[in-house]
C-alpha cells in the first residue's frame, strides 16, 4: 500500500480489529474461568478449561494458519467474527449448562486459530518493511489494550454487577463490531505461491508444514521463534504463580496481585516505545537476545528477592530502606515492584523484536502459517507447566518453582543459541 496516509489509515483499522477482538476473547475467557470456579470449586475443572481453550492451538493452529494464508484475509476476519459471535450467542442461551460452555469454548478457540494468524498476516501487507518494527509494536499494544480492557476492567465489573450474561452480551456485540471493522479493510493480496493454490488437494500436508520449513531454514527466524516461545511460556508461568508468590513471599492477600504486578505494565509500555527506536541502531536479533537475557535476570531476581533484599540494603540500598521506614512498605515488596518493571519491559521487547524478525523472514503467502506454528509451539510447551505449577508451588513454594522454570528456560535459550544445526540464511524481505 503506497502513501503514508493510506498506510496509516489501513493500519489503524487493523489495530481496531485487533483491540476489539482481544477485548471480546479475554472478557469471555475471564467470565468462563469465574463461572467454572464458582460452580465447581475444583482445580480439576479449572485445569480442564485451560486445556480446552489451549488444545485448539496445539492441534489445529497450523491448519488454521494454512487456511488464513490461502483464503482472502478480509473475508477470513469477517467470517471468523460472525462464527465466533454465533458461538457466543449459543453460550448466552446455554449459560446454565457447564458442559455446553466447555464445548462452545472449544469451538470458539477453533475459529480463533484462523482469525488470529490472519490478523498477523495482514500487518506486512499494510506497512512497508522499514515500518514493521513500529507497526509490530502498535500491534502488540493493541492486543495488550484489548486484553486489559476485557479481562481486567469490563468483564470483572459486569460479572459482579449483572452476571455472566452481561459479559456474554458484551462479547457478542464486540464481535459484531469486529466484523464491521474488518469489512472496512481494503482487500489485501493473497500473495500465495502457485503451488499453494492447489493446497486444498493432495498438497495440503506440504502447505501445513511450510511454516516450520521457513523458520527452520533460517537461523534468525528460528531463534526468533525459540526466544518468543520461551518468553511466552515464562510469562504464562508467572501469571499462574503470581497469586501464590504475592501471598507466600510478600505476605499480602492474593487479591492484590494485580496491583503488585502493575509495574510490569509500565515496563511493557516503555518497551513498546523503545524497541522500534532501538531497532534503528541495533540488529533485531541482538535486541531480542538482549531482552530475553534481561527477562531471565529479572525473573531470577524475583526468585531470589529475599536474598537480594539483604544484599541491596547492605551495599546499594537504592532508597528501599527509606520507603520501608517512612511509608511502611516492606523492602521485599518494594524490590519486587522494581524488578517487575524490567521483567515486563523485557518480555514485551522480546515479543516485538521476535515478531518483526518473523515478519521479515516470511513470504507474504506464508505469514499466517509461521505465526500459527509459533503459537502452537508456545502453547504446547507451556500447557503442562501451566497446569502443574500451582500444585507444585503449594509443595515447594512459588519462588523455588520460579527459579527452576527460569533456569530451565535459560539453559534452553543457551542451547538453541549455540546450536549450529540451522543454516545462516539471510532474511527474505517481505
Amino acid at each position: 500500500m503506497s502513501g503514508g496516509a493510506g498506510t496509516t489509515g489501513a493500519l489503524g483499522r487493523l489495530l481496531q480489529v485487533r483491540t476489539l477482538g482481544q477485548l471480546a476473547q479475554n472478557a469471555l475467557l475471564y467470565a468462563l474461568l469465574i463461572v467454572v470456579v464458582e460452580r465447581t470449586d475444583s482445580s480439576f475443572y479449572t485445569g480442564l478449561l485451560v486445556a480446552v481453550v489451549t488444545a485448539p492451538s496445539i492441534l489445529l493452529g497450523v491448519l488454521g494458519g494454512t487456511l488464513a494464508d490461502l483464503l482472502p484475509i478480509r473475508g477470513v476476519l469477517v467470517a471468523g467474527a460472525w462464527l465466533r459471535a454465533a458461538v457466543v450467542a449459543l453460550m448466552l442461551v446455554n449459560r446454565d449448562q457447564l458442559g455446553a460452555l466447555y464445548w462452545l469454548a472449544f469451538l470458539f478457540m477453533v475459529v480463533s486459530q484462523v482469525t488470529g494468524p490472519a490478523e498477523s498476516a495482514a500487518l506486512p501487507r499494510l506497512v512497508p518493511a522499514e515500518g514493521l518494527p513500529r507497526a509490530t509494536s502498535l500491534f502488540v499494544l493493541a492486543a495488550m489494550v484489548g486484553q486489559a480492557a476485557g479481562a481486567v476492567v469490563l468483564a470483572p465489573l459486569l460479572l459482579k454487577a449483572l452476571g455472566v450474561g452481561s459479559v456474554l452480551a458484551l462479547t457478542l456485540v464486540s464481535l459484531l463490531g469486529v466484523s464491521y471493522l474488518a469489512a472496512r479493510l481494503a482487500p489485501m493480496p493473497r500473495a500465495a505461491r502457485a503451488e499453494d493454490r492447489e493446497a486444498f488437494g493432495p498438497r495440503l500436508l506440504h502447505a501445513v508444514a511450510l511454516g516450520w520449513q521457513i523458520v527452520s531454514g533460517q537461523r534468525p527466524a528460528f531463534l526468533a521463534m525459540a526466544y518468543l516461545t520461551i518468553a511466552m511460556a515464562l510469562m504464562k508461568g508467572v501469571a499462574v504463580l503470581a497469586p501464590y508468590y504475592v501471598k507466600d513471599t510478600l505476605g499480602i492477600t492474593s487479591e492484590n496481585t494485580v496491583y503488585v504486578m502493575a509495574p510490569a505494565a509500565i515496563g511493557a509500555g516503555l518497551a513498546l516505545v523503545a524497541t522500534p527506536l532501538l531497532a534503528r541502531f541495533f540488529r533485531l536479533e541482538t535486541l531480542m537476545a538482549a531482552a530475553l537475557l534481561v527477562l531471565l535476570a529479572s525473573l531470577l531476581g524475583l526468585g531470589l528477592v529475599v536474598q537480594l533484599k539483604g544484599l541491596i540494603l547492605a551495599h546499594l540500598d537504592l532508597g528501599i530502606s527509606f520507603v520501608e521506614e517512612r511509608l511502611g512498605v516492606s523492602s521485599v515488596i518494594t524490590l519486587t515492584l522494581l524488578l517487575a518493571v524490567p521483567a515486563g519491559g523485557a518480555a514485551t521487547a522480546v515479543v516485538v523484536a521476535a515478531r518483526t524478525v518473523l515478519h521479515r523472514a516470511s513470504p507474504l503467502g506464508a505469514q499466517a502459517r509461521v505465526f500459527a506454528t509459533q503459537a502452537a509451539l508456545a502453547d504446547a510447551f507451556s500447557l503442562l507447566p501451566t497446569l502443574v505449577m500451582g500444585s507444585v508451588a503449594d509443595l515447594i513454594g512459588p519462588r523455588s518453582v520460579l527459579l527452576g522454570a527460569t533456569v530451565i528456560a535459560a539453559w534452553t535459550a543457551y542451547y538453541v543459541s549455540r546450536s549450529r544445526r540451522f543454516p545462516q540464511a539471510a532474511l527474505q524481505p517481505t
